[in-house]
């Protein structure tokens, strides 16, 4: 059977209009600056079809955006794009609890506007107070700063916090200028200024750590990958995130060194509606021109809920031993971690999700080689539960120590947190 096709060739085809509908809080600019098509343009199907998702993934809207193509009566030759949208909640609160059986009962609270005044400005305070840390943040993000590819950040802190051998106590600001290089790809630069007091010393830790007030005054260099499909709950995608820092010299202050550091996590959507996520972090620094004082606010500690989460908050590092027989955390030059993630889910209807995971990792000191050799390298495994409760996301898991453990280290570790949107 021979089948022949006839085509006829019809009239080149241009965007006349392109209109937003449903969009009563966000300023039609917002959204037009995800639209890559312009109007009067010959209608490319590839460009119609990267509408909805780079709508969607501003994270102001229901997933069921809609591009609808309409004709023009008595104009062939043109069409019309209707890009259809429907608001949804952009603020953000939270309360959050976390515990284990070595580490104080903390709380934290944040409330955060990712489209604030309906430009797309992000607006942020988070707070942490227990027994060992208070944080405070305030942040101002304008991902297009006066309608350009350039990106602001502002950040204004204070934190306090009480380690095993000392307290550590800073104030400070950063700002961050950055410009999107291509549509995953921004390029940045931040200046911070920090002042840095480690005070109340153990007895045990005089030999090794030092009162010191110090001011930190830093310019780095980073590149930002992003390509996740939901910056809030992504299911595929990718974030890598690299940064040189200089501090001292030219820049001021009176601590010199040199750091860099480079993180990349990957999203897998798999059958079943699961997801798989892989994480690699390393970092290492170079310390010049600081007498014989231990920066060690700037070094690399493991352990809590974004790195090993099977350890306590800053517990994994090089140790020096005391007098005493006990030991000092002195944190490492580089750093190691490895992470993945399998999310599936539980009850679907609920919303319930189950976690099972896998950490492996490790800080090390001056002199000591950096290597993948599990036995360097400290482990954990878990398993927890994600739930969109009526109150917003809930989050608990649970860490357990592979392999042996330090007399100071527990058998497991638990975090949980609450949040819900207004």
């Amino acid at each position: 059977v021979d089948i022949r096709f006839s085509l006829e060739k019809g009239p080149e085809v241009y965007i006349r209009e392109i209109n937003i509908v449903g969009n009563s809080r966000t300023r039609d600019k917002v959204i037009r600056r995800e639209i890559p098509i312009q109007e009067d343009r010959l209608y490319n199907a590839s460009e119609v079809q990267a509408v909805r998702p780079r709508v969607r993934r501003l994270g102001f809207f229901e997933e069921n955006v809609e591009v609808v193509s309409q004709r023009v009566p008595g104009q062939e030759d043109k069409l019309d794009l209707e890009v259809r949208v429907e608001e949804k909640s952009t603020g953000f609160f939270s309360l959050a609890g976390g515990f284990s059986s070595i580490e104080t009962f903390i709380f934290a609270g944040q409330i955060q506007e990712s489209n604030l005044f309906g430009y797309g400005k992000r607006a942020s305070l988070n707070a942490q107070i227990g027994g060992v840390t208070q944080l405070f943040f305030l942040n101002y993000t304008d991902p297009n700063l006066l309608d350009t590819d350039w990106t602001l950040d502002a950040v204004l802190f204070r934190t306090d916090r009480t380690f095993r051998d000392f307290d550590r106590s800073s104030f400070g600001a950063s700002l961050t200028i950055g410009r999107r290089i291509w549509r995953w790809l921004v390029a940045d630069m931040t200046y911070r200024i920090e002042k840095v007091k480690i005070s109340d010393i153990d007895n045990n830790a005089k030999l090794i750590l030092t009162n010191s007030d110090r001011t930190i005054s830093s310019l780095g260099f980073g590149f930002k990958w992003d390509s996740r499909n939901n910056l809030l709950d992504p299911s595929k995608g990718n974030l890598t995130q690299t940064n040189l820092s200089f501090a001292g010299g030219p820049f001021g202050g009176n601590t010199d060194f040199i750091k860099y550091a480079i993180s990349s996590r990957q999203w897998f959507r798999l059958w079943f509606n699961t997801v798989f996520t892989v994480r690699a972090r390393y970092g290492i620094i170079n310390f010049s021109n600081n007498g014989n004082d231990l920066v060690v606010g700037e070094r690399f500690f493991l352990g809590g809920p974004n790195s090993l989460r099977g350890f306590g908050f800053r517990r994994v590092g090089p140790r020096v031993p005391t007098e005493d027989g006990n030991f000092v955390i002195i944190g490492g030059v580089q750093e190691l971690l490895f992470s993945a993630d399998y999310v599936f889910p539980l009850i679907p209807s609920a919303g319930l999700r189950g976690v099972i995971f896998f950490d492996m990792g490790n800080a090390f000191n001056d002199g000591e080689d950096l290597t993948i050799n599990p036995s360097d390298l400290r482990t954990d495994v878990g398993f927890g539960f994600r739930w969109i409760s009526p109150l917003g996301p809930l989050r608990l898991e649970i860490g357990i120590p592979v392999g042996s453990k330090l007399p100071d280290e527990n058998s497991y570790e638990i975090q949980f947190t609450v949040g819900t949107l207004f």
